[in-house]
């Protein structure tokens, strides 16, 4: 990429040429998913990972009749995508109990809570 190259003239207004070219530059949106934790959701397709469209199986089981622990476990679906997620740069952190912290290069507050015996 040289001065004159157009395609990526350095403006953070304009990106879209290269957000595509990085993706492709990686392998495709499936080969960046093989070198993640996407492996360990046991999704079929990576369309189910994103925050605001429910995946195919949580779509089938939303009408059927479930009893209130089959429900609180499709609940607990989001949580474990979030952890999943954030779970790289929520391990190198030093949390210590009862006090909150940010997660380094994160915005994220955490406290470790400790529980009663």
């Amino acid at each position: 990429m040289g001065p004159r190259d157009s395609t990526h003239d350095g403006k953070l207004w304009n990106l879209n040429n290269y957000r595509t070219d990085v993706i492709q530059a990686l392998g495709g949106i499936e080969g960046i998913l093989e070198h993640t934790l996407f492996k360990g959701t046991y999704f079929p397709t990576w369309e189910g990972l994103f925050w605001e469209k429910a995946s195919g199986f949580e779509e089938s089981m939303k009408y059927k009749k479930l009893t209130n622990a089959q429900r609180s476990g499709l609940n607990q679906i989001l949580n474990c995508r979030f952890t999943l997620w954030w779970s790289p740069t929520i391990n190198r952190a030093n949390v210590y109990v009862g006090f909150q912290v940010q997660l380094d290069l994160t915005a994220i507050q955490s406290s470790l809570v400790a529980e009663d015996p």
